[in-house]
């Protein structure tokens, strides 16, 4: 038997820029653009701009705990 290790994960919610709708993880993001979750995230943590003609940002800015 294993014992699951380390902090529950919470995803923040992620918003189109660019029509307005609001998504609950970065897969259900990418599904309502036929997209991957990766470019929805990589959108996110600016590491490109925009996946599929589309602007991605968290909704809410994330707090890193130090």
């Amino acid at each position: 038997m294993s014992k699951k290790r380390g902090k529950p994960v919470t995803h923040p919610k992620v918003i189109n820029i660019t029509t307005g709708e609001t998504y609950e993880t970065f897969k259900e993001a990418a599904e309502a653009i036929n997209g991957c979750r990766v470019g929805v995230y990589r959108c996110c943590n600016n590491i490109q701009r925009h996946h599929h003609n589309y602007i991605f940002k968290f909704k809410e800015e994330r707090i890193v705990n130090e």
